[in-house]
């Protein structure tokens, strides 16, 4: 019937001003390019099912083999007077929304209903609507929530300026030339109103099927079965239908989305002969002034709410009882407790009523952990160590000393497999470059790297061991060690650190991490906070930002006073004071220098000339990369920034060449290994 091609209907009360191409389901090439026949504004009027021919309001008709029917719905309106004047609206497509926002634009808007979508379209109003005043019949939401909730997101409208008449309804609209100008309810009292909306729910849009033999409620609802099917060979889905609903044991109509496409789905593979029953948990969400409310289950009545937070604060998460059975789950700001919630209905295990009350955060919890059996109790040997899979992710199990432990498989550093380690008194070695963490704690217990791992829970049940751990750990394998907060009032020393290196992060959060709780300044000469300045030679076009050591906010949020570009000149130990190039001093209690190194440069004849680099920051590092490019590069040098750049530029430049006074590295690794890393830079053009 719609003129549109199919589109996300949901949005309409959240995006007044979408178009049907914004919120389209699916490009206007898709059809064609399946094969699909879309043939618009064609509003079925009858249907034939011996002849199996379905009418149109243009006089047509399709003869078909199979039928699916999901026409949806239809706004209800109120037949009351004045009903036929302008500016008074229903919800149902794109233009629709699109002619109502335009109207209401700071205007006197009256909403009629206290419905998702009268409530979804309150919440827009309150943005741009002179006044927005919602009239319903009873507190909006309270059927569905229940009083609590219903009350805070009541509370939430109104605090944003919407206006709410309860236990009121319209009996007539007034208007002047034909235009709406106010709203007459039961009690006496009118509402100005220069445009409204009803929202009063609506009915299934399955007039054309009286007279088509098919059991049908009252209401218009088509029956169906757990197939969707309604008769041979005829199908259907979405508002139109009551449906079989497991989770219930009985049936219902649920004007959900998902359970459209859910409907679907089934519908489309028992037209092909598939037998496949409907399985799915209503699931479903709304949107207020930023704040998402989802729901899962259908739960119509309820013996009780158990709340687990605060619906005021807009933090929880709400079960809805009935004969112990949770029928339902609704909760703001508590992921992943609904999706968990929806799972364990699917799979019959929810817990129940009494299980929810003595721990009403149990969904929470139940989707925070994961644990495996990984081994048997004497298959591992004194002083052995292996990684594990824990089916969300992997840990590295130790057994060392009688005990089991286990710990982050991965270094912080660069993420080396700490398996592949070397297994002390205690501490586990990284592979790679040489970190430490101690295997009962997970903190980090010599460098490189800056954060230590998360330790898991080991338990042995019979002759199995198993390691517990919460999936967020298993996912981010570093594990920041807490830090105390900056109280200045409770220690009134400065702690003064120059240099904006290793040394000196590591400084600064040690003092943290070990309580003090004075002031900590970081004062450094780069005009950057502190990165991997081991990086630069292997990552020669990395910003600083790239190969940052902490995120920006990092600093704030540990009460640490990062002061870049702040040269240090000068110490006065007698009054415990650092000069600075800016002319600023800093007064210290104590003091910790770490301002690394200068690269040397060559006082030698034409060493002014452009296109000389030395190499200490990203800055420097670009600079050279850039202008090196297809370039024939010379490094003078033969340690570790020289032949790390050398092997940057065989991949890069047009020939490299490096001058050294004796064999690179034959100083530190010896001869026969430095013969060998030469040769490997050789063999790439070096």
């Amino acid at each position: 019937k719609e003129s549109s091609r199919p589109y996300d209907r949901t949005l309409l009360s959240k995006r007044l001003m979408a178009t049907a191409q914004d919120i389209a389901l699916r490009p206007a090439t898709f059809y064609d390019e399946h094969f699909i026949e879309l043939r618009l504004e064609k509003e079925a009027t009858g249907i034939d099912t011996t002849e199996k021919i379905v009418k149109f309001a243009d006089g047509g008709t399709i003869k078909y083999d199979v039928l699916f029917i999901g026409t949806g719905s239809t706004p209800r309106k109120l037949d009351i007077p004045g009903s036929d004047l302008k500016n008074i609206f229903v919800l149902r497509s794109p233009s629709q929304g699109n002619a109502f926002a335009t109207e209401a634009k700071d205007k006197k808007v009256v909403v009629i209903g206290g419905g998702f979508i009268g409530i979804e379209v309150v919440a827009s109003m309150c943005k741009t609507a002179a006044s927005v005043t919602c009239v319903a019949r009873r507190e909006p939401f309270v059927g569905v929530f229940g009083e609590e909730v219903a009350v805070a997101l009541k509370k939430l409208n109104e605090d944003k300026g919407a206006t709410f008449v309860v236990g009121d309804s319209p009996v007539e609209f007034k208007g002047e030339n034909g235009q709406l100008t106010g709203v007459v309810l039961q009690s006496g009292k009118v509402l100005e109103a220069d445009v409204c909306l009803l929202g009063l729910g609506v009915t299934p849009s399955t007039e054309f099927l009286k007279g088509s033999g098919f059991n049908m409620t009252e209401r218009g609802e088509v029956v169906v079965d757990e197939y969707m099917k309604v008769a041979d060979n005829v199908y259907a889905g979405g508002d139109v239908v009551r449906f079989p609903l497991p989770l219930i044991g009985d049936t219902a109509n649920i004007g959900h989305w998902q359970i459209a496409n859910k409907h679907g789905r089934v519908a489309a593979k028992n037209m092909l002969g598939q037998n496949v029953p409907f399985d799915s948990i209503p699931f479903f969400w709304t949107v207020l002034h930023g704040k998402s409310i989802r729901y899962c289950g259908h739960a119509l009545k309820w013996d009780d709410i158990i709340i687990s937070g605060d619906p005021m604060e807009f933090k929880f998460v709400a079960h809805y009882v009935k004969d112990n059975k949770v029928l339902a789950v609704c909760s703001m700001n508590a992921d992943p407790a609904v999706s968990t919630a929806a799972e364990l209905m699917y799979q019959g295990k929810m817990p129940s009523g009494d299980e929810i009350k003595e721990n009403p955060g149990i969904l929470l919890e139940w989707n925070k952990y994961t644990e495996a059996k990984v081994t048997k109790v004497g298959e591992m040997k004194d002083g052995e160590m292996k990684e594990v899979d824990l089916g969300q992710g992997k840990a590295l199990l130790v057994y060392q000393d009688g005990e089991y432990s286990a710990i982050g498989h991965k270094c912080t550093h660069f993420g080396a497999p700490l398996a592949k380690g070397y297994l002390g008194n205690g501490r586990v070695r990284c592979p790679w470059h040489g970190a430490c963490f101690n295997v009962k704690t997970g903190d980090i217990e010599d460098f490189p790297g800056l954060d230590g791992i998360h330790k898991f829970e080991v338990k042995i049940v019979g002759e199995d061991v198993i390691v517990k751990a919460e999936k967020a750990a298993l996912k981010n394998f570093r594990r920041t060690l807490p830090m105390c907060s900056g109280k200045p009032e409770e220690d009134s020393r400065t702690f003064l650190i120059i240099g904006g290196g290793p040394a000196a992060q590591e400084c600064v959060e040690t003092l943290r991490q070990q309580g003090f709780k004075g002031r900590v300044i970081m004062a450094a000469k780069e005009s950057s906070r502190p990165y991997d300045r081991t990086l630069l030679s292997k990552r020669l076009m990395a910003t600083a930002q790239d190969i940052a050591l902490r995120p920006a906010t990092f600093y704030d949020e540990h009460f640490i006073e990062l002061r870049l570009e702040k040269e240090a000149t000068g110490i006065d130990t007698t009054e415990k004071i650092v000069k600075f190039a800016d002319g600023g001093t800093i007064k210290y209690d104590v003091l910790f220098i770490g301002t690394g190194s200068t690269p040397r440069k060559l006082d030698i004849p034409g060493s002014d000339l452009k296109n000389i680099f030395v190499l200490r920051s990203p800055s420097q590092g670009n600079a050279f990369a850039t202008e090196a490019k297809d370039k024939k590069v010379v490094v003078i040098g033969g340690g570790f920034i020289g032949i790390e750049v050398v092997a940057s530029m065989c991949k890069t430049a047009a020939s490299v060449t490096c001058v050294a006074r004796r064999e690179p590295f034959v100083g530190v690794f010896g001869e026969e290994v430095a013969v060998a890393l030469k040769k490997l830079n050789e063999d790439k053009g070096a």
